[in-house]
């Protein structure tokens, strides 16, 4: 037998299931790897001709590519919130949806947490290792999104509520 064929053999996952769950956290995990990196890229570069828009395009790359990544095996949703809709709409079962959650996050976990490892220094020099999500030398702003201070609690929930059910029917 070939060598390759041997790895083959022993390299395949048999359970569907169980490369759902490692498609979700492989493409989740590049999407936040990659978004990441472009939000660091940004904060961490002032005074670089780099822009808002350079945010939009790398996000958008990193969406793309990770539902490349996952689409042939779980269907891509590399996204809690897409899973719900999915699970919601009887696409998928209750119990998988779950089991994606967990894939998912942990994914998104380990994702942003190789890109922490990767610019830990750059960080460090930017920030002074005083970790703060508002002001100059702010670094939380690589790895979430938070209000502004004049957001209320209830214009934020809002404006997750409408956002979080844009969906498009396809026939």
């Amino acid at each position: 037998m070939h060598h390759m064929e041997r790895l083959k053999k022993y390299g395949r996952i048999e359970k569907e299931l169980a490369r759902n769950l490692l498609a979700e956290f492989y493409g989740t995990a590049l999407l936040r790897f990659i978004g990441t990196g472009v939000m660091a890229q940004f904060v961490l570069s002032p005074g670089t001709s780099s822009s808002p828009v350079q945010i939009n395009i790398g996000w958008g790359l990193a969406i793309t590519l990770s539902v490349y990544v996952a689409w042939e095996t779980s269907g891509g949703h590399v996204n809690p919130a897409v899973t719900a809709a999915l699970c919601i709409l009887g696409k998928i079962s209750f119990t998988h949806s779950f089991l994606y959650f967990i894939a998912q996050t942990l994914g998104a976990a380990f994702g942003a947490g190789t890109m922490y490892l990767v610019y830990s220094e750059a960080i460090n020099a930017f920030d002074g290792g005083v970790r703060a999500i508002s002001g100059p030398n702010a670094t939380g702003i690589i790895f979430a999104s938070f209000p502004q201070a004049y957001l209320s609690n209830t214009g934020a929930f809002i404006d997750q509520v409408c956002l979080s059910f844009v969906y498009k029917k396809t026939t």
